[in-house]
């Protein structure tokens, strides 16, 4: 002030408030979902922010409340502190009326709520030079930021922050946050920056006024040299060559749980029991206190076909080892991230808390994510079963009631043509698609191969021997499709292969396949028949519907129509010729498969591999076979609980009955002196048989026989 040439003192400006008038208004959907969870669809510019308070409300993990934001309809500020009190109103309404419930405001009530900018009362003295070079500023500065706190305290930082971009000489200000009784102000569009331009601008014009001076060339006195922005701005000025101001104006989950989502399907198969408690076992290799109730952190979500891709066929009994390997892998990467994190915490406090840990690294700005995609090598389709079973069976007989009377009154409107000219005749067993020819193809990697010779094997042998099921799951067939905005579809389905329904719902509607999300939370009951056979009759169906409607369609089948259109497995015709020793040994076994797969392919093209396969679990010596895929009338026959192998089984053990019966011999004894050798393993799965010394199965079959008091207990019956 010492070196002004002129002053101002205690001039005054009064910035007065604003309001919000956003399109939409303050809006929340909120929907009470399984395990205590619930789902928030909230406008709102601060998702995150509404989880946490959602949770501390409800009194629930943070895994259990899903916030999800789409867009929102004008935000401004207005949408990020105070969309919260209605979210958070709406999920405890809903939380405990169990009941979905939505809640918006009226244009009236939001502007009274929101609040808007903060308004301001500011007296400020300048000096400044003859010619427009400003020496000092002081500002006393009152924010009215009402009765709540909201983000009060960061506007002076920020405020100040942006009156820096004049050269002041010396720059003093005493700012104070007052609290009244009017609505808390919060963030809006450029919530401090404005206020600060104002002033800055304020503080110009009056000195250029006071001057007789044009307005611009004050501004461009006190603009700043790379000198005076290093020091207002404290070395932030970047370096000396890349100032170039002048000549521009010449001419940018904090609670610890944790959530899990992975492409297998949850089928009561315990994918999801298997996922989180390898989870649980993984990220404790971080040993951090305090985590033997760690499971209860852990959320696996439900498959989406949008956020995670490529979850393929759950089936076969692998995904949840293939599920559970993608997510080891992407705890270790967690693990590894966490890891000297938590080393130097240690050092400071001796003992570290998971939750600490996690509060930690968010700190740091440390990836709590971590993504992986695991796909198992050939071989682990190929492995043999033997097992033992104990079985205690209750039934329990309920009737069922059948709600389908609109669908059948429909039903029964319905008229269809049929052109009956020109019709082949139908073919109705496999016999008769061998005479027709008509088989569907196997190709290669597909078709089996033969194992050994036969003519050898039945030139060894002392003698020779020459000569449906339908699903029954809890859940019949159902979808329910829901035209989403965008030209999207979001489909419901209780289906093994969401992956696959997802690329056939995208064909068929003609959209791409990111405008179709295909979400299976679980499946009640599904052994193959909700893998193919939900795809195409029911989810794209249900979907094609909702499309052209644009409004929900819901289809599910009653039980009689999914037996009819689901139809099982595949009925078979098997003629076999069996070479032996007089020990039971056998020395070659030839069969002649006829398969019939229905009217279409579906999964048929499979059976002749899986049933060979499974065939190798005995020592046959030489094994050959002629496997024919019969296209007939019936219905199409689809995968179903371990298809193929329990055909095989079935072939398998009635040779080896018929051979033990044909010599007066016990069964077992039979089985026994079929069983692999090493060599034989190696000679049948063509060095896929692992080491001689992992080579056990003979042992245990001995000691199965004996700990299981098997010969006792025969005895007995």
């Amino acid at each position: 002030m010492a070196e002004a040439d002129h002053k101002i003192l205690s001039a005054e400006i009064k910035l007065g408030s604003q309001y919000y008038f956003y399109m939409e208004t303050q809006t929340a959907l909120a929907v009470p979902d399984e395990d205590n969870c619930i789902v928030v669809y909230s406008s709102i510019q601060a998702p995150e922010d509404a989880q946490s308070t959602i949770s501390r409300c409800l009194g629930i993990p943070e895994h259990k409340v899903r916030v999800i934001t789409r867009r929102v309809g004008g935000g401004f500020g207005g949408k990020a502190m105070k969309a919260i009190p209605v979210a958070t109103a709406c999920a405890l309404a809903a939380y405990n009326l169990r009941r979905p419930v939505r809640m918006y405001m009226n244009r009236k009530t939001d502007m009274k709520t929101t609040g808007g900018r903060h308004p301001m009362e500011v007296t400020y003295s300048v000096g400044f030079k003859e010619d427009g070079k400003i020496t000092a500023l002081h500002l006393d500065i009152l924010i009215n930021a009402g009765i709540g706190v909201d983000i009060s305290p960061i506007i002076p930082l920020f405020m100040v922050g942006a009156i820096k971009k004049y050269d002041w000489g010396a720059f003093s200000f005493d700012i104070k946050v007052c609290r009244t009784n009017h609505s808390s102000k919060s963030a809006m569009r450029g919530p401090r920056e404005v206020q600060g331009t104002f002033i800055s601008e304020a503080v110009i014009e009056h000195v250029a006024s006071v001057l007789s001076m044009d307005v611009d060339s004050v501004r461009i006195n006190n603009l700043h040299t790379f000198n005076s922005l290093d020091f207002f701005c404290k070395g932030a000025a970047g370096e000396l060559k890349e100032y170039t101001l002048p000549s521009i104006w010449d001419n940018i989950f904090g609670d610890g749980s944790v959530a899990v989502e992975v492409g297998g399907i949850e089928l009561g198969q315990g994918l999801w029991t298997k996922v989180k408690q390898l989870t649980e076992f993984s990220l404790s290799a971080i040993k951090c206190d305090g985590m033997g109730d760690f499971l209860e952190k852990i959320r696996i979500i439900q498959a989406d076909t949008l956020s995670l891709i490529q979850g393929g066929l759950t089936a076969g009994s692998t995904t949840s080892e293939c599920s559970c390997e993608a997510v080891r892998i992407c705890c270790n990467i967690l693990v590894e991230r966490l890891a000297p994190i938590k080393e130097k915490l240690q050092e400071q406090m001796g003992s570290v808390e998971w939750d600490i840990l996690i509060l930690e690294a968010m700190r740091q700005a440390v990836n709590l994510s971590a993504s992986s995609y695991y796909v198992p090598d050939s071989f682990s389709m190929q492995y043999l079963n033997y097992g033992v079973a104990s079985l205690n069976l209750a039934v329990d007989l309920r009737q069922v009631a059948d709600t389908q009377k609109h669908a059948d009154s429909a039903a029964d409107l319905a008229v269809v043509d049929y052109d009956t000219q020109n019709l082949e005749p139908l073919i109705l067993s496999v016999e008769e698609a061998v005479r027709k020819s008509s088989f569907f193809e196997v190709h290669s990697p597909l078709k089996p191969k033969q194992v050994g010779d036969f003519s050898k094997g039945m030139a060894e042998a002392d003698q020779k021997i020459l000569s449906v099921e339908y699903y029954l799951y809890m859940e019949t067939q159902t979808a329910l499709a829901i035209p989403d905005e965008d030209n999207c579809i979001v489909v419901y389905s209780s289906s093994q292969c969401p992956e696959f329904a997802h690329t056939t719902i995208s064909r068929c509607l003609g959209i791409p396949e990111h405008n179709v999300s295909v979400i299976t939370r679980r499946v009640g009951g599904g052994f193959g028949g909700k893998g193919f056979r939900a795809m195409p009759v029911i989810a794209t169906a249900c979907a094609v519907a909702a499309y052209k409607l644009q409004r929900p369609v819901r289809i599910y089948m009653n039980r009689k129509t999914d037996m009819i259109i689901a139809r099982g497995r595949h009925p078979m015709k098997i003629t076999y010729s069996v070479g032996f020793k007089s020990d039971g040994k056998i020395t070659v076994l030839h069969l002649d498969i006829l398969i019939n797969a229905g009217i279409f392919v579906d999964v048929s093209p499979i059976m002749p591999h899986h049933i060979v396969e499974t065939l190798k679990k005995c020592d046959w010596g030489a094994l050959s076979f002629d496997i024919k895929l019969c296209k007939t009338n019936h219905s199409s026959k689809s995968a179903m609980r371990a298809p193929g192998e329990v055909q095989a089984t079935f072939i398998a053990e009635a040779v080896i009955e018929h051979v033990a019966a044909t010599l007066s011999l016990d069964v077992d004894s039979v089985r026994s002196k079929n069983l692999h050798n090493f060599n034989s393993l190696v000679f049948f799965f063509e060095g896929s048989a692992g080491e001689p010394v992992e080579y056990t199965l003979a042992s245990i079959w001995n000691k199965l026989a004996i700990s299981s008091s098997f010969k006792e207990r025969t005895e007995k019956v």
